[in-house]
């Protein structure tokens, strides 16, 4: 018996995958379910969820049958859901985790129970069940290294999925409620601002807490410059002695646009601003240095011709807090 045709669009959108009340609502007898997965090989992976021939083993396909599995019971928890977005720092769960109001577990997934009463925000992201970012964030808290979850928020600052503002509502509201996670997401939160949520890399989000230890200085990160027409936007600008910082990586600023590179340092230099570029080496592995420089150039710039005023960050003016 082959798969009629409404049956076998919906397999082939759920790659590979029915469940046994579609195959009921679509004509199939139990009888004629149970031939399937003896003699055509249909394999149950979750409780009345069949994966069909040649459907390959994988945490993907995994995550796809579970979602049917799940329904509208719940949604993916926590680390599970970042890894599903590709959140930096979380790595792929060893088992799935999911959040159910509901009905019992099954072989090989990890639930976790919420209220009855409780109506958690989801959204679904490529067909999965998710949880907002708030709450995902929450959970990861609760159950991953601080340092993972820190790398996640960062990330999620910089995809626009969230925002400072928004984070520290949430963890109000759900520290007056008990709920765990909120000590750490109330500590990962303290050393953040609106600014995490206009730099775009990793690579900007560590030189972002080098500029932060140079007390008395704002760096203005994504900082839009129009020169001669043009307009530039520098990764971090200090407008009063006209001073950008740019952090090189492949992702931005490849090979193929060093031409242009040099082309928008020279118009920049012409109109008095100073560039200082550091990579991914100089942030990562001598954050130390790296600070240095860039108070040296500031000393030098505010200095005027001739004094000794380019000392003023040993002074004390302008000093470090780190």
């Amino acid at each position: 018996m082959h798969l009629n045709g409404a049956l076998g669009g919906l397999a082939r959108k759920q790659a590979g995958h029915l469940m046994r009340g579609q195959c009921r609502k679509y004509g199939m007898s139990d009888d004629q379910i149970r031939y399937r997965r003896r003699e055509a090989a249909w394999r149950q992976v979750l409780p009345g969820v069949y994966r069909l021939p040649g459907v390959p083993n994988s945490f993907e396909n995994d995550l796809i049958a579970t979602n049917l599995w799940l329904g509208d019971r719940g949604y993916f928890f926590g680390g599970t859901a970042a890894f599903v977005l590709g959140l930096d720092g979380i790595a792929k769960p060893r088992a799935i985790e999911v959040a159910i109001r509901r009905g019992s577990g099954a072989p090989g997934i990890e639930a976790h129970r919420f209220a009855a009463d409780s109506h958690p925000r989801t959204r679904r992201v490529m067909g999965l069940r998710l949880p907002s970012t708030e709450l995902m964030l929450l959970e990861c808290a609760a159950t991953l290294p601080v340092k993972s979850v820190g790398r996640a928020m960062d990330d999620a600052l910089r995809r626009r999925m969230t925002s400072v503002a928004r984070l520290r509502a949430f963890v109000a509201d759900n520290a007056a409620r008990g709920r765990g996670g909120t000590r750490a997401m109330r500590q990962l939160i303290a050393g953040r601002d609106p600014d995490d949520e206009r730099v775009r890399s990793l690579l900007e989000t560590r030189m972002l807490r080098i500029l932060r230890r140079i007390e008395g200085l704002q760096f203005l990160p994504d900082h839009p410059i129009r020169v001669a027409g043009r307009r530039y936007v520098i990764d971090f600008f200090l407008p009063a002695p006209s001073i950008g910082i740019e952090c090189h990586s492949r992702r931005w600023h490849g090979v193929e646009s060093s031409h242009g590179d040099i082309r928008r340092h020279r118009t920049l230099a012409g109109a008095g601003i100073e560039l200082l570029y550091f990579d991914w080496d100089d942030v990562t592995f001598t954050p130390d240095e790296t600070e240095q420089e860039i108070r040296a150039a500031v000393a030098r710039r505010l200095a005027p011709p001739g004094s000794l005023a380019r000392t003023a960050l040993r002074s004390g003016s302008v000093r470090s807090t780190g």
